[in-house]
């Protein structure tokens, strides 16, 4: 097994001389084999445990053994304890997902600290059916299809070559010591399921159906190889930038003769989910505006786009409070305004400038406030005298939606000066009366 081990790292070029490698050991059957094959090796590398902390005595003692093994060999390691179960809640994920993510997050923090060149986990063959099947039921798309990596990025998976069954015979052989993990056994996860049940079913229909599958997944990595370099040419073809953010040119998109399948594989890197692009393929062509989100991200149909922005916390913070000033004077926060005494302008020769104010300083009642616009507020456009709802007067001047959520308003009191950088309230403009005219300047970020 050592030869064939040796021969999968070359093959498939995944440690390079002199690289340190940083293991996942478990204390389990795969984890110490590996860790057995690695040092039979002369492979440079240090261990790193997680106690996740979800099986009581059982998940120390399994410390405890990793502890012990390692200090006798003489093995870097590091050890750390989550509390996985308030992680996952906090988070709305599985216990699954949420302990990989630890376990990854916290690997990759070691790697980065330490100098560490690689990260190892020792899953193997019969993993590479488990997760195969996993994946096809979570509808990953061919991404999913094509199993565990041998080697992706910087994290590798040196005994994928290897059935259980070879890992138990070597163990067997050369005395490894192990741990046993009890939540193998049982039925309560996913993969235990297709473990103890799926696959053992297919192996009495075919013996020879992990080999083949097995088979078939190097095909369809291949085959994801081809794939991914047409998708990419059609992507760089219907992609663009609308006002600095990512989009998909809906014509185009529509011109495709897979639209779903395309915009699903542009998507994913902003973790949308197939069957939400399936709704935005389905909204194409009605009201303008709708939004869909990811965990990370907003999508928008905006007329001929969609468009892609990172999701933000709403805004929940108090009015910006702006006391009686010095003018002139400058603020940078929450946006970059100047104010300034004006006795040069009249009402004949105002600038037009939406992104400059200029009020009559005696209508304004101090302090004044810096907000979002907020549902139900109204104001009374320059020129009008009808008031009008922010909401409707951002449709008239075709404000994209993933922008309105960004218009700032000065307010006097209860009443909107200004839309920030559109339009100042016709209550506070100037007249020929007027005496005391603040110029306000938007800044440029």
């Amino acid at each position: 097994m050592r030869n064939r081990f040796l021969a999968f790292i070359e093959q498939e070029k995944l440690i390079r001389p002199g690289q340190h490698v940083l293991l996942g050991l478990s204390g389990g059957i795969d984890s110490m084999v590996l860790l057995e094959l690695f040092a039979e090796s002369g492979i440079r590398f240090s261990c790193a445990h997680c106690n996740f902390q979800l099986r009581g005595s059982e998940a120390d003692k399994d410390e405890a053994f990793v502890r012990e093994y390692t200090n006798q060999k003489s093995i870097p390691l590091f050890v750390n304890h989550f509390n996985t179960e308030d992680y996952a809640n906090e988070r709305n994920i599985s216990i699954q997902m949420a302990a990989r993510q630890l376990r990854f997050e916290w690997f990759e923090k070691l790697q980065n600290e330490n100098g560490l060149d690689l990260i190892a986990t020792a899953h193997h063959r019969d993993d590479q059916v488990e997760t195969f099947f996993l994946n096809l039921m979570r509808a990953t798309g061919i991404a999913g299809l094509h199993g565990i990596l041998p080697k992706q990025g910087t994290l590798i998976h040196p005994l994928l070559f290897a059935d259980k069954s070879d890992i138990i015979s070597y163990a067997r052989k050369y005395k490894v010591s192990y741990r046993e993990d009890s939540s193998n056994k049982g039925l309560k996860y996913a993969r235990n399921k297709i473990r103890h049940q799926v696959i053992p079913m297919l192996q009495d229909i075919h013996p020879g159906f992990k080999d083949i599958l097995n088979d078939n997944i190097k095909r369809i990595r291949e085959t994801e190889i081809i794939y991914r370099k047409a998708v990419e040419r059609v992507i760089s073809d219907i992609k663009t930038t609308k006002d600095n953010y990512s989009a998909i040119s809906i014509a185009k998109l529509m011109q495709t003769d897979a639209p779903a399948t395309y915009l699903y594989e542009y998507l994913a890197s902003f973790q949308f989910k197939y069957a939400t692009v399936s709704d935005i393929i389905r909204s194409i062509g009605g009201i303008p505006g709708k939004v869909f989100h990811s965990p990370s991200h907003e999508a928008y149909i905006d007329r001929d786009y969609i468009v892609i922005k990172e999701r933000t916390q709403q805004d929940n913070t108090s009015p910006f409070i702006i006391h009686k000033i010095e003018v002139p004077s400058t603020i940078t926060e929450p946006l970059g305004l100047s104010f300034a005494w004006n006795s040069q302008v009249t009402v004949n020769n105002i600038s037009k400038k939406p992104e400059i104010a200029y009020i009559d300083a005696s209508k304004l009642k101090w302090p004044l406030t810096i907000e979002k616009w907020q549902k139900g507020d109204h104001f009374f456009p320059l020129g009008m005298q009808q008031k009008k709802k922010i909401s409707d007067f951002l449709i008239d001047e075709k404000v994209p939606l993933y922008h309105k959520q960004n218009i700032w308003v000065l307010r006097s009191g209860k009443k909107i000066v200004w839309i920030i950088g559109m339009r100042i309230d016709n209550r506070f403009k100037i007249t020929n009366q007027t005496t005391e005219i603040l110029e306000i300047k938007l800044l440029e970020e």
